[in-house]
């Protein structure tokens, strides 16, 4: 009773809410779920399948802050890679790309939880991937894309598809430890940028990162401000939800996987030790290049400075802002953690005062001076790009100060540079313009005074290194000046006006034109350089018929060859070079790096091997040379089996693959078309016994010859020995022609300079390495090769052979330990001066061992002497010459009767020669000629001096 008399009640009070029509209840109901469905929409935007659909999307992040004005997303085949741009209300997704799985296996196995929109999986049954440490990643970087510098950004968006739009990345099999931001300064080095974003994607994949690009780039083409856009880019990335970020230099390259890139306890410098700078640390608060810092971290240092314009000062400030906070600075192994930086031009700092000035309040200055002045940057423009966020930042105007410090330094170097144009326009011009500009010479070292540029400055350096090449295209090189040179390169506020105009005079008055003309008259005349006049040749092999085998080598076989003109001619006046290929697809990295070299000589390359990656970059002789072995051509193509068949026996590993239907496999590899010549040195030596003292001296000056060409092109050879030196004659009485082969191991660099590490090879036979090259020890770090001289002293070695038939450093004399009066005497017919070439040249100590050019002009000399023709009237003349040198020894500008006399010497040498190619007298060969119009051509005042004071003392 109690209980129906409940339920009356009940009834009484909720009785509007009977529905006794079963349509106006379904009705009710259905209006409750639409309402339902709506609130539910407005809350959560995407339908709960698609949450069920998609097994990772991207956080849904916050709007960036309101300076943010615009954000673009750029993203090829959009419809393709099935990507969604949603948005919900007071939150943007940026963007996420959606991959297709099945429904059923996520509903089962996973357990969702919806957060402001967020999707997270509470149990992904994945396991936290392992710290780089477990992962033992190691193995070198190939260095290889450095030389890439037209690389694309599509070709490395297609290399790296299974990246995400705007370059994000995370490990599918495991769950990241770290999630890291990478921010990339940014400005003019588009093709530094390419080639870092694909050279960092493979390295961060290996170490299991959950990564994300973002290059930060500063509006407009004013004063740099690097440490504002990082400041923005740092703001930025916080949106992502990571947990350390990474500031990484665009040219910053590691050379190994093991360099780790995860989030560090303490801030870490990782790129301590760069190959430009010696692998060394230069001063404890340095973190420039690459610094991996936790956010947290980077906020209690209160980010970067925001006060350093232009280039510079932006790092050390940070570096002093950690050791204030008493931060650790990590370094990681310098055997793994190593970088190679890019080659680019080098930004001045304009206001080094001010920097310095900076630099000793930046312990004091960092809580006021850095990521809390929001007002000193704005995020201009967002583009969301394939591979990486492109962020624009306004760093609007710089102080006053900078744009003075600026002023004064455009107007110092507009007049210097004004001064130094015209210096330069008269050393190029010294007879005719000298009184016209000699204002501009006694202007430039005051000014340089008036400003106080001391002698170490870079302006200072630069108009050095200006007035060195200068002087290097006049003959005088920068190794071997004089005192009075050092004067004029060294200026320092000490020395005035009047001594650098002095100076510069007298190298005016040292140039004249008739060693100008003696150059241009052997130089390129085809009379007496025949290897000007040139011929077309094919670039495939069906152009040519191949002949018999020659010989085999390391990295390639040698076949005798002469063109198809459908003659009966027997003569194989060619040679083709084929360079081994072991890899059956394409040609690997290393053969490509053995075969590069083999080109040096190449003067005319075809567009095929232009464009060709490796080749792009190779630094050739700019012209060809009698005793430089004359390449015709080089191409690519296939290993025919004509080839197959005369190398089956020699070198099978190197031929394409047989298939068991007896069809071979094709294989490229590159041909070298060039000249044929009867012998190498070793193999003359033995057919050749008992020959004139005058024919090996022709052939030593063609060896000094080649090797004065390499010099000039700063080219070291690295491997001189007698199996790479060829000789091209008719019988067995004429004098060879030299020519200097295999350049496989040349360094062709632009610089002598190599730093040798331990594990390095130095190339080469070890038994003729000079003394400096075969005591060089790397140690701990490295040591630096030198290789101006190097080849001069294998030559002299090899000289032994020409001239006495034996080598004593294959016997009883070796490299290291050997002194000069160890070394064996030539025999009493050979003339004295060319007794002195030989020590000269096997000099022990690099700085008084003789250069190429002076060792030929003395055999030159030697051959000058020894005719017939004007050697009455030299007997005379000599006299009065040596008197004259003996009194100028110390006085280096006695010059001006002395410089008569040395014209006076070329012009009867010039003589001579002409008349014995025009009447044929005393039987002089034609390889003599050559010889002699090769010296005549390279002539100049400086290396004549030197030659003439050897020859005459």
């Amino acid at each position: 009773m109690l209980g129906r008399s409940k339920c009356c009640i009940i009834r009484r009070k909720f009785g509007c809410l009977q529905i006794k029509n079963l349509k106006k209840k379904l009705l009710f109901f259905g209006g409750l779920v639409f309402i339902y469905l709506i609130l539910i929409n407005f809350y959560f935007p995407n339908y709960f399948s698609n949450y069920l659909d998609h097994i990772t999307i991207d956080k849904i992040t916050p709007q960036p802050e309101k300076n943010i004005n615009n954000i673009e997303y750029i993203g090829n085949d959009v419809e393709r890679n099935n990507i969604k741009y949603n948005k919900i209300s007071n939150y943007s997704i940026l963007f996420h790309q959606e991959k297709e799985i099945n429904k059923a296996n996520i509903i089962s196995s996973k357990k969702i939880n919806i957060i402001r929109g967020d999707i997270k999986f509470n149990n992904l049954n994945l396991n936290k991937c392992l710290p780089i440490d477990a992962l033992n990643i190691t193995g070198k970087i190939g260095q290889g894309i450095l030389l890439l510098e037209d690389l694309t950004l599509e070709e490395v968006e297609l290399e790296h598809n299974d990246i995400n739009i705007g370059g994000s990345w995370k490990p599918n099999d495991c769950f990241s430890l770290h999630k890291v931001a990478i921010i990339i300064p940014y400005r003019d080095r588009k093709s530094h940028l390419i080639r870092l974003i694909d050279f960092l994607i493979p390295l961060l994949k290996k170490q299991k990162i959950d990564f994300r690009f973002i290059v930060t780039e500063q509006i407009g083409d004013g004063f740099f401000n690097k440490g504002r856009i990082m400041n923005a880019a740092f703001t930025y990335a916080e949106t992502f939800d990571i947990e350390c970020v990474i500031f990484h230099d665009v040219d910053m390259f590691p050379q190994d996987y093991g360099t780790p890139y995860d989030c560090p306890k303490t801030p870490r410098h990782l790129g301590a030790y760069v190959n430009s700078l010696g692998y060394q640390l230069w001063y404890p608060e340095i973190v420039g290049g690459v610094l991996s810092i936790n956010i947290n971290d980077f906020r209690k240092v209160n980010g970067y400075s925001n006060m350093y314009w232009t280039w510079g000062g932006e790092d050390d400030d940070m570096g002093k802002r950690l050791m204030s906070n008493n931060y650790t600075i990590e370094r990681p192994n310098p055997d793994i953690a190593k970088y190679s930086m890019l080659k680019h031009v080098k930004r001045k700092s304009v206001a080094p005062k001010i920097i310095r000035e900076l630099l000793k309040n930046a312990g004091k200055r960092w809580p006021i001076d850095g990521l809390n002045e929001t007002n000193k940057w704005k995020i201009e423009n967002i583009i969301v790009r394939p591979l990486y966020h492109h962020i624009y930042v306004n760093v609007f105007e710089p102080p006053n100060e900078w744009m003075n410090s600026m002023m004064i330094f455009r107007q110092l170097h507009t007049k210097i540079y004004k001064n130094l144009k015209n210096i330069y326009f008269l050393l190029r011009h010294p007879n005719s313009y000298f009184h016209q500009f000699r204002h501009s010479i006694d202007h430039l070292p005051r000014l340089v005074k008036y400003h106080n540029i001391k002698p170490k400055n870079r302006l200072i350096s630069s108009i050095q290194t200006l007035l060195r090449s200068t002087l290097v295209r006049q003959g005088v090189r920068s190794t071997r000046l004089l005192p009075c040179h050092w004067k004029l390169l060294t200026i320092d506020r000490s020395t005035g006006g009047w001594a650098f105009n002095k100076y510069v005079k007298r190298i005016l008055e040292s140039n004249t034109f008739t060693i100008d003309h003696v150059q241009n008259l052997f130089g390129t005349n085809p009379r007496y350089n025949k290897f000007l006049n040139e011929e077309v040749y094919g670039n495939r092999l069906s152009y040519y018929e191949i002949g018999d085998y020659i010989n085999k080598g390391a990295c390639g076989a040698v076949f005798s060859l002469k063109k198809r003109d459908g003659k009966t001619d027997t003569k194989y006046p060619l040679a083709l070079k084929m360079m081994f290929n072991y890899n059956e697809i394409e040609i690997s990295d290393n053969s490509m790096e053995d075969m590069r070299n083999e080109l040096i000589p190449l003067v005319r390359m075809t567009k095929e091997l232009k464009n060709y990656k490796y080749f792009k970059n190779l630094r050739k002789l700019s012209e060809r040379h009698p005793n430089i072995i004359d390449l015709k051509t080089a191409f690519f193509d296939n290993i025919t089996d004509e080839l197959c068949k005369l190398g089956e026996n020699i070198f099978p590993e190197a031929l394409p693959y047989m298939t068991r239907y007896g069809i071979r496999i094709p294989r490229e590899t590159l041909f070298i078309v060039m000249k044929k010549y009867n012998q190498d040195l070793k193999q003359y030596n033995k057919t050749c016994i008992g020959r004139p003292v005058r024919t090996n001296i022709i052939i030593f000056g063609q060896l000094m010859e080649a090797l004065s060409f390499l010099h000039k092109n700063v080219i070291a050879h690295r491997d001189i020995k007698n199996d790479n030196i060829l000789l091209e004659y008719d019988n067995e009485n004429d004098v060879p022609h030299l020519v200097l082969s295999d350049f496989g191991l040349s360094h062709s660099t632009g610089s002598w300079k190599l730093k040798y590490r331990y594990g390095m090879t130095k190339c080469g036979n070890i038994a003729l390495q000079p003394p400096e090259i075969s005591l060089a020890d790397p140690g701990e770090h490295y040591e630096i090769l030198n290789y101006e001289k190097s080849d001069v002293w294998s030559a002299g070695a090899v000289g032994y052979e020409i001239f006495e038939m034996y080598q004593p450093f294959y016997k009883y004399l070796n490299s290291k330990t050997y002194f000069m009066e160890d070394l064996p005497s030539l025999g009493e017919n050979i003339p004295l001066p060319i007794k002195k070439v030989m020590n000269g040249v096997l000099e022990r100590k690099v700085e008084r061992r003789m250069f190429p050019e002076v060792a030929g002009n003395i055999i030159l000399l030697t051959l000058f002497q020894d005719s017939k023709l004007f050697k009455t009237y030299w007997k005379e003349y000599e006299k009065s010459l040596r008197k004259k040198f003996n009194y100028s020894n110390n006085k280096p500008f006695y010059g001006d009767v002395v410089t008569k006399m040395i014209e006076n010497v070329c012009n009867m040498i010039t003589a001579q020669t002409v008349t014995l190619q025009a009447l044929n007298k005393e039987n002089i060969s034609n390889v003599e000629l050559q010889f002699r119009a090769t010296c005549l051509s390279r002539l100049n005042i400086h290396d004549m001096r030197t030659a003439l004071n050897h020859f005459l003392n």
